[in-house]
């Protein structure tokens, strides 16, 4: 078996792969993988044949309120007559040890089976939720007097993505978002978007990015869909919710992936809408060091802990580490004697934010000291890991 990067000649069986795995025609795969980039497609071949293939997604998470470098993994497919002889565990680990070389520190995935990614080192470490609100019952506790609205269009996205990236560092795990998951706000396949900006003269304040759907073609009916939509202010998000309000005399419900408890559901005056547990995403870091050194550490915290890192597949993360914390300054190194020992899974979940050490160590992830968990508690905690991103 050989890995590496899709060749002249693959397209063919890598459609075919793609295809029956996702229940799509074959023929269609060709568009995923330009719109992932033809370089981020890594292929298992059989001799000359590709037996298995998946797509990498350059983007990052911020953690700490900086962004930290990460690839996603999605299109995971083996093909039919090849499944049951382990070809997706050694294409994964051989993706996770091309990404250690390459100084990546996170990968993360959402995972049509866990069992598979688990043995690999992934592990759950963050949420994402569904939402449905109803736009007849939509009322806000603030006003969005002020703002104007016109659509957007291309020579707007600059300014589109600056506020984005303005305001995402606050969410923990959110993405640091790549040209593959801007594409999917844009012109996510086989749907119309449009664009609307909230302004304050000149001034961005919110936008909206909104597609439609009909289940009904009998009738003029349909739900909204946010691809994406963000605001700076109160002002800004209560005119998100005024403008898919004034739909109503056509459009039922708002659909959107939010994050867990989203601070801008405070300001509707009801409960008017579901929401749902989307689905748990899982994050396996894949360089310890830099995974340490990109991260923000809160301003507030002194600390210093030494830790035992279990990690079967990459040699450079096994071992022991310490890293001490001055106010937030992070100084990491390699050696000293470890107070506390952990897997890479029960690492990812710490890293995260997603368990606490405490919370490991009662589930026997973690070994060691309470002192230990404490430190590390002091050093990792934060608030649920959480995006509103799909890939």
């Amino acid at each position: 078996m050989r890995y590496g990067p899709i060749e002249t000649g693959d397209d063919e069986q890598v459609g075919e792969i793609l295809g029956a795995a996702f229940a799509f025609p074959p023929e269609e795969a060709g568009e995923w993988i330009a719109r992932s980039g033809r370089e981020n497609a890594r292929v298992v071949h059989d001799g000359s044949t590709p037996v298995a293939a998946h797509l990498q997604i350059p983007m990052g998470h911020f953690f700490g309120g900086r962004p930290v470098s990460a690839v996603g993994i999605a299109g995971v497919g083996v093909a039919l007559e090849a499944r049951g002889g382990h070809i997706a565990k050694a294409m994964m680990r051989s993706c996770i040890q091309e990404l250690a070389n390459r100084k990546v520190a996170l990968s993360s995935l959402y995972a049509s089976t866990q069992t598979l990614y688990r043995r690999v080192g992934y592990e759950l470490a963050g949420k994402t939720t569904e939402l449905s609100i109803r736009l007849d019952r939509i009322e806000t506790t603030v006003s969005a007097d002020g703002l104007t609205i016109r659509r957007l269009g291309e020579d707007d996205k600059p300014r589109i993505e600056d506020l984005y990236r303005s305001t995402a560092p606050e969410t923990n795990g959110a993405l640091d978002r790549g040209p593959y998951i801007w594409r999917r706000v844009y012109e996510p396949r086989g749907k119309k978007v449009r664009g609307f900006g909230f302004f304050d003269g000149d001034r961005l304040e919110a936008y909206l990015y909104v597609a439609q759907h009909r289940s009904d073609p009998s009738s003029p009916r349909h739900d909204l869909w946010a691809t994406d939509f963000r605001a700076t202010t109160a002002r800004g998000y209560a005119a998100i919710f005024a403008f898919a309000r004034r739909q109503r005399s056509v459009a039922d419900e708002l659909g959107l992936y939010s994050v867990p408890s989203a601070p801008y559901l405070s300001l509707l005056t009801e409960r008017c809408y579901d929401e749902t547990c989307g689905e748990d995403w899982l994050v396996r870091v894949c360089d310890v060091e830099a995974a340490l050194t990109a991260r923000g550490y809160s301003a507030f915290t002194t600390a210093s802990v030494s830790f035992r890192l279990q990690d079967e597949i990459v040699a450079a993360n096994d071992g022991v580490w310490t890293l001490s914390l001055e106010r937030g300054k992070a100084r990491i190194a390699r050696g000293g004697t470890p107070a506390a020992s952990l897997d890479v899974r029960a690492f990812a979940q710490l890293y995260t934010g997603y368990a606490t050490a405490a919370a490991l160590a009662r589930m026997g992830l973690i070994d060691g000291s309470r002192e230990a968990a404490l430190a590390l508690d002091a050093i990792f905690t934060a608030p649920m890991p959480a995006m509103a991103d799909r890939f």
